[in-house]
């Protein structure tokens, strides 16, 4: 896919190495390979970077987002793709500048309802691309299932916030999102707890993995009896599922500033210190978000979630967050893309310090006894 060097520079795809280690008589080789996608707008406005550590075979590495994918699949990507570069270009040249709209008067009805209507197709166009990739890895059974208890609880949890306040605060969705269930949660909103919920699962687990194990990213860990440990399953799921919210609530660092408060989709009852968005919001974020985990989690578990890919995934979240970066890109809105930024790598980072540290340590304990025991038969 070739990307235009006009305002919006598109994504920038750089490969670093990094020399990976092994504990022992000798060094180890270059293992792994680090994907680093940078989104950048403007070479004076920053850049919203996301790591989605991905491993790669031997030789010159591709983006691959496109493997696998049938016609209507990549069909479906050209369409959001395209949208989000729509509803950018619309943004930025008409609803930051209202006197376009008197100078191009054949756009100007047609304005609001774009921003109606493209909110909501966009946002179907989402869970609709992932719900069809889910039925190719996952069947159509399972990815049925996922689609309806994640919709279920990001229904519960609007319904409720909505009604009472609680988790996120006191807000009201507008009518610019269409049709409102219990007339109050519009039809879009639910789903779309499925549709970025899983891919923040995915990119959670592969984390977790590649922090921890050989079977994924860097080797953190020493050998102990021939083999790598893993994190003990217990601790597995708690990362995921808490790294998983994070990742979730991340996202809406950036969202929030973009849909309610620089355009009206949904309007907080008691603006908080955040655009806005009072902290109880993001408190709730991550906690509906590790309850979002946590369903997945118990439905079809990690091995079976990862059959997704981690670059489609990162592809996918990425997206997603560009539309509202670039939304707050344009505005001058610069501090909530670097808060997002910030909030992503302290989550990852938190991750990375956990295997470095706590089960590095638990090996080399686990190490020294071995060398502490004396082999059968010594003297």
């Amino acid at each position: 896919m070739e990307l235009s060097n006009g305002s919006l520079r598109g994504l920038r795809v750089c490969w670093t190495h990094t020399n990976v280690f092994q504990r022992g008589a000798q060094f180890g080789w270059l293992r792994r390979k680090w994907l680093v996608v940078v989104l950048c707008h403007g070479s004076d406005l920053g850049c919203l970077t996301m790591f989605s550590l991905v491993q790669e075979g031997q030789g010159n590495a591709r983006v691959s987002v496109f493997r696998g994918c049938g016609v209507f699949e990549k069909t479906l990507w050209i369409l959001l793709i395209s949208s989000v570069v729509v509803a950018l270009f619309g943004y930025g040249f008409f609803t930051l500048r209202p006197g376009n709209l008197a100078r191009f008067s054949g756009v100007a009805g047609l304005h609001v309802p774009a921003m109606v209507w493209g909110a909501q197709l966009q946002s179907a166009l989402f869970v609709v691309l992932l719900f069809w990739r889910g039925v190719a890895v996952w069947g159509w059974s399972m990815t049925l299932r996922l689609l309806v208890l994640l919709s279920l609880v990001g229904f519960v949890a609007e319904w409720v916030g909505t009604g009472t306040g609680l988790p996120f605060g006191a807000y009201h969705y507008t009518e610019m999102l269409g049709y409102k269930i219990g007339g109050s949660v519009p039809w879009v909103i639910p789903p779309s707890w499925f549709s970025m919920g899983i891919p923040c699962y995915v990119l959670a687990h592969a984390c977790v993995e590649g922090f921890s194990s050989k079977g994924w990213g860097p080797r953190l860990r020493p050998k102990v009896n021939g083999g790598l440990q893993r994190p003990t399953r217990l601790a597995g799921i708690a990362l995921r599922v808490a790294l998983g919210g994070w990742l979730l609530m991340t996202w809406d660092l950036v969202l929030d500033p973009a849909m309610s408060h620089l355009l009206p989709y949904w309007q907080w009852d008691e603006p908080g210190f955040y655009y806005s968005s009072p902290f109880l919001n993001f408190v709730g974020w991550f906690l509906v978000g590790a309850l979002i985990m946590g369903v997945i989690e118990w439905v079809q578990g990690p091995e079976r979630t990862a059959r997704l890919p981690v670059k489609w995934a990162s592809a996918f979240y990425l997206l997603n967050v560009v539309l509202s970066a670039g939304m707050c890109l344009l505005a001058g809105e610069l501090f909530a893309v670097l808060v997002t930024i910030a909030s992503g790598l302290l989550g990852i980072g938190f991750v990375y310090v956990w295997a470095q540290v706590f089960l590095r340590s638990e090996d080399l304990k686990e190490t020294r006894d071995l060398e502490e025991t004396p082999l059968e038969g010594a003297k």
